[in-house]
C-alpha cells in the first residue's frame, strides 16, 4: 500500500503534498509505537535530533531576518518537512519496496514505449507534450516516462536500480530483467549523469566482487565456481570492447552533437552560487530556499547541486547539520549506496529537499540495513 502511495506522488498530475497521505497511513498504522511506548533516553534516534535542531535553526534564521525574506507570508521552514521523509523511509517495509519497484518497472517499460513513439509523455494534454521528429541523437528524443520532466523519470529509475540490489529483491532472473528496463530507460530519458552513475556503480560492485573472489582462492575451488567466473570476466571484456569500438557513437551522443561536452549551463549557475555563498555564508538566504532568476530561460533555477543549494539557502552553521546527518548515518553497509546518491547530488539537486522521493531513498539507506527485520 505505501508502495503504491509514494509511487502516485511521483507521477506528474500528482500534487507533491500527495506524500501526506502515505505519510498519515503508516503514522496511524504505527501509533501505539511511536506514541503509547515508553520513552528510553538511551535510545533516543540522533537522527531525529539533528532534523529538530535543522528545523529550530531554519525557524530562528526566518524569524530573524523577517524584513529582509523575499515573502514574509509564512515563516514554517521547509526543513521541518525532512520529518516525514525520514519518517516514510523509516517505516517502510520490504514488501512495499518490492510493490514500489514494480510500479517503477512499469513506467520505465512506457518510457521505452513513448520512445518508440517519438513522444516524451503520454499525456498529451500537457504543455510539455512533444512529437519528435526523426534524429539519432537522444537528447533530441528523451521520454519522460509519467514524470514531468527527464531528469526526474531518471533519478527514479536510478534509485530504483540502487534499492533493488541493496536489499536484493525478487529473484535473479527477475532482477536481471528489471535492472535491463531500468538501464533502457535511463538511457532513453539521456540523462548523461544517472547513465555514468550506473555503470560507475556497477564498475565499484564488480571490482569489489573481483577482490573477494581472489581473496577467496583455494586450491580445491569448483569447477562450476571457475566457469562462473570465467563466463562473468568474459562478459566484462566483450563490454569494453564493445564500448571501445562504438566510443567516437557515443561521444557524439554525450555532446549532443557538438565538438564538446557541455555542462547544460551548470557552470555559469555554480558561478552565481559561489558568489552568493561568499557573501552570505552565515545566514545564506535565511533559510528560504535560493534560486536565481535564469533570464534566457524566464524562470527561476536552483542550484543543479544539493550541498550549494543547502549553503545558499542556510548558510554554512545549518549547512554542517545536514552534513553531520550523512556522515552519522553512512556505513561499511550503505556506503556506496549513499555515496552514489551524493555524486549524484552534485550535480543534481537531488537530496535535501525537504519531502521528496530521493530523500526518502537516501533515509532508506540510512536506517534500512538489509538483514534487520522491516
Amino acid at each position: 500500500m505505501i508502495g503504491f502511495l509514494i509511487f502516485i506522488t511521483t507521477i506528474a498530475l500528482i500534487p507533491h503534498y500527495f506524500l501526506f497521505v502515505p505519510f498519515l497511513y503508516l503514522l496511524l498504522k504505527n501509533y501505539k509505537k511511536i506514541f503509547l511506548s515508553p520513552v528510553d533516553l538511551k535510545k533516543l534516534d540522533i537522527n531525529i535530533i539533528i532534523l529538530f535542531s535543522i528545523g529550530i535553526l531554519s525557524f530562528l534564521n526566518l524569524v530573524i531576518h523577517i524584513g529582509q525574506l523575499d515573502s514574509s507570508d509564512s515563516v514554517f521552514p521547509y526543513t521541518f518537512l525532512m520529518f516525514i521523509s525520514y519518517f516514510l523511509a523509516k517505516y517502510i517495509s520490504k514488501a512495499d519496496l518490492k510493490i514500489l519497484i514494480i510500479f517503477l518497472s512499469l513506467e520505465a517499460f512506457l518510457g521505452i514505449v513513448e520512445f518508440a513513439l517519438n513522444i516524451n509523455t503520454i499525456f498529451l494534454w500537457e504543455s510539455y507534450f512533444t512529437k519528435y521528429n526523426p534524429t539519432d541523437l537522444l537528447y533530441f528524443r528523451k521520454v519522460f516516462g509519467l514524470s514531468d520532466n527527464s531528469s526526474f523519470f531518471a533519478e527514479k529509475i536510478f534509485i530504483a536500480i540502487l534499492l533493488i540490489d541493496f536489499y536484493k529483491l525478487f529473484s535473479k532472473k527477475t532482477r536481471a530483467i528489471m535492472l535491463l528496463l531500468f538501464f533502457i530507460a535511463t538511457v532513453i530519458s539521456f540523462q548523461r549523469t544517472t547513465v555514468l552513475l550506473i555503470i560507475l556503480f556497477y564498475l565499484i560492485k564488480l571490482s569489489l566482487y573481483t577482490i573477494h573472489q581472489l581473496r577467496q582462492i583455494k586450491l580445491n575451488i569448483s569447477l562450476k565456481k571457475i566457469a562462473s567466473n570465467f563466463i562473468l570476466s568474459a562478459f566484462v571484456i566483450a563490454l569494453i570492447i564493445l564500448l571501445l569500438s562504438k566510443s567516437s557513437t557515443i561521444y557524439t551522443q554525450l555532446s549532443k552533437g557538438m565538438d564538446r561536452i557541455e555542462l547544460s549551463g551548470r557552470e555559469k549557475i555554480w558561478k552565481h552560487y559561489l558568489s552568493f555563498i561568499k557573501e552570505n555564508l552565515i545566514f545564506g538566504n535565511f533559510s528560504q530556499k535560493y534560486y536565481i532568476d535564469d533570464r534566457d530561460k524566464r524562470e527561476l533555477v536552483h542550484a543543479h547541486n544539493s550541498f550549494l543549494q543547502v549553503l545558499a539557502s542556510h548558510g554554512i552553521i545549518i549547512f554542517m547539520l545536514f552534513i553531520s546527518l550523512i556522515f552519522i548515518n553512512i556505513n561499511s553497509k550503505n556506503f556506496i549506496y549513499v555515496s552514489i546518491i551524493l555524486i549524484l547530488s552534485l550535480f543534481q539537486y537531488a537530496v535535501f529537499w525537504g519531502v521528496s522521493f530521493i530523500d526518502i531513498a537516501l533515509f532508506i539507506f540510512f536506517v534500512k540495513i538489509p538483514g534487520k527485520e522491516d
